[in-house]
């Protein structure tokens, strides 16, 4: 058994990398099974923090629309037992008076755990308000000292009022506004990474025509290069995280399908997975060792077949690749001895 290695945590991977945008595109589209739901929504206006409370607010899950019940000014909540939810759902606030609709996307802390519970705080930033440029400096310092809550009120709202003729306001709203989306991504299990990595993108295009732009603002083309790989790395480290999730739930098929989809995803930049953690070593004995405690879950329920054999030589065959690599040892190489000795009881 290998589950030390499996579970190794992630968060403490670099977050320097790059990789093709197609891995952020399929994070979070799955449906999961039931679990209790716990979500308590507060909503207070930025620069009073006095709570307010707009007319509607419900959950997005997969399409099925949950209303939250106010339960005080300002609080709102939902609590109960959901048959299905999606990974990714949405929060939306709506039809206030003096403020703006808000959808937020957001991602299940524990996806295949039985219960989630969290506290979504939420600022508002007056329509009549104008984006000035102190305005947008607190918005910097919230974002500076880690104050996201605040920082993403007031990009959000200087965000909605960007025009589409490069200057500084344009240039530095959406600088702070990627920055923001990226950090609640990390840190807060928003589903906001892919929309940081569009503003960054969209901003080094930009920034070929316009470096004079940039450079009035401080922001050089590398910080720029770094917020998509940084956005790049926090995907990539949400989805393949997932398998010792799977591992942890006994759900071995998962767990080593996610693993297949990580070792061949991996040969298209081995450096930025080996960058996050992910090393070939890791991927393949994450696989190699969830099939066979697929195979001991099987064999438990007296069930024995032709698919175990299929099994244990997929199994068989990621071990055989780090022994020729020189790489089988420890706990893996003891598997592997395992995984020989259930394969010939089947000739």
């Amino acid at each position: 058994m290998t589950f030390q290695i499996i579970v190794r945590p992630l968060y403490k991977a670099i977050f320097f990398c790059s990789i093709l945008q197609i891995l952020i595109l399929h994070i979070g589209t799955c449906e999961l099974q039931g679990m209790h739901f716990d979500l308590l929504c507060e909503i207070k206006d930025l620069e009073s923090k006095q709570p307010i409370s707009p007319r509607t607010v419900y959950l997005d899950i997969g399409g099925k629309m949950v209303n939250l019940d106010k339960i005080q000014e300002g609080k709102y909540k939902y609590a109960g037992s959901l048959e299905k939810i999606a990974e990714v759902y949405k929060l939306n606030i709506e039809n206030f008076e003096e403020y703006e609709s808000r959808e937020l996307s957001l991602r299940l802390k524990k996806p295949y755990g039985k219960k989630e519970g969290r506290t979504v705080k939420n600022l508002f930033v007056k329509k009549k308000v104008e984006p000035t440029d102190d305005f947008l400096y607190k918005g910097k310092l919230h974002l500076d000292i880690g104050e996201l809550e605040e920082a993403y009120a007031i990009y959000d709202y200087a965000y909605r009022r960007v025009g589409q003729t490069p200057n500084w306001y344009l240039v530095r709203v959406k600088y702070n506004y990627a920055r923001t989306l990226l950090e609640l991504c990390k840190s807060q299990n928003y589903n906001t990474c892919h929309k940081a990595f569009g503003l960054f993108e969209e901003l080094l295009k930009i920034y070929v025509q316009h470096e004079e732009i940039f450079r009035k603002e401080g922001i050089k083309k590398v910080m720029l290069e770094q917020g998509i790989k940084d956005c790049q790395a926090t995907e990539i480290i949400a989805k393949f995280s997932k398998i010792s999730s799977f591992y942890a739930t006994g759900d071995y098929m998962k767990a080593a399908e996610l693993a297949e989809e990580g070792i061949e995803a991996r040969t298209m930049r081995p450096t930025v997975f080996d960058r996050v953690g992910l090393t070939e070593r890791r991927l393949l004995i994450d696989a190699a060792t969830s099939y066979l405690k697929e195979v001991e879950k099987r064999e438990k329920e007296g069930i024995v077949s032709e698919e175990n054999l299929y099994l244990l030589n997929k199994s068989k065959a990621h071990f055989q690749k780090l022994e020729t690599a020189g790489k089988l040892r420890g706990r893996a190489e003891k598997d592997y001895k395992i995984i020989i000795e259930k394969v010939n009881k089947y000739y």
